[in-house]
């Protein structure tokens, strides 16, 4: 999508819906399509295709700024992380994802996922361990989503979940971050029934700006 936006025009919301698993071993396609470019926003979709199947359909919304009198500050401001009651999740083969090698966790819930709490919260603190550089959307949307769906310390074991729908607002394109920044991330329940969870995330930068907002619908096996 960013090949084919204009560079003046920022990313406002992305939403994802995971259609069916990859399966490995087999080439996927991503196709992109502009549907529509207006005076100030384009909409893209793109699609993943694998064996002529779609595999995940994403659309998204690129808004240049225009002038207006409008402004509203978010409401929900930065909590705040006590170090003496957080502690720093490790990288462990083999039983945490792979990809969170990747990530530096400071774990501030109450409980860890499958322990078997009642709060369905999560709430700590995030950094990439790569080269320090600015960050970009893709960035924010690898650190809100490399955080497990909220109300998996709810469960008594482990079991499998997985994203149904995926919807993210970025709040304010000015705010320019870097990768090496400590990130704050928080995010509950909104409700969970039936086998599905609708949650809510958010992430603030460093200095405490919220800079994204997620909303998921998740699958949950346990």
């Amino acid at each position: 999508m960013l090949r084919v936006s204009a560079a003046e025009r920022t990313l406002r919301t992305l939403t994802v819906n995971f259609v069916g698993p990859l399966q490995t071993g087999a080439a996927a396609h991503c196709h992109t399509q502009v549907l529509r470019e207006g005076k100030s926003l384009t909409v893209i979709e793109s699609r993943i295709v694998q064996d002529a199947a779609v595999r995940c359909i994403a659309v998204g919304a690129f808004g240049a700024d225009r002038p207006s009198s409008v402004f509203v500050a978010p409401r929900r401001v930065a909590p705040v992380i006590d170090p003496a009651r957080s502690f720093e999740l490790p990288y462990i083969e083999g039983v945490t994802a792979t990809f969170t090698q990747h990530f530096k966790f400071r774990w501030a819930s109450a409980a860890l996922p499958f322990t078997g709490v009642a709060d369905a919260h999560l709430l700590g603190a995030c950094s990439f361990r790569t080269e320090a550089r600015v960050a970009d959307h893709c960035d924010l949307l690898a650190l809100i989503d490399s955080w497990p769906p909220s109300v998996l310390p709810m469960l008594r074991a482990p079991a499998p979940s997985s994203t149904v729908s995926w919807t993210v607002d970025f709040l304010d394109s000015s705010q320019e971050a870097r990768t090496d920044e400590t990130w704050t991330y928080e995010a509950d329940a909104v409700a969970a029934g039936g086998g599905y969870a609708q949650t809510e995330a958010w992430l603030w930068n460093a200095r405490g700006q919220a800079v994204a907002r997620s909303v998921q619908l998740a699958a949950v096996f346990g």
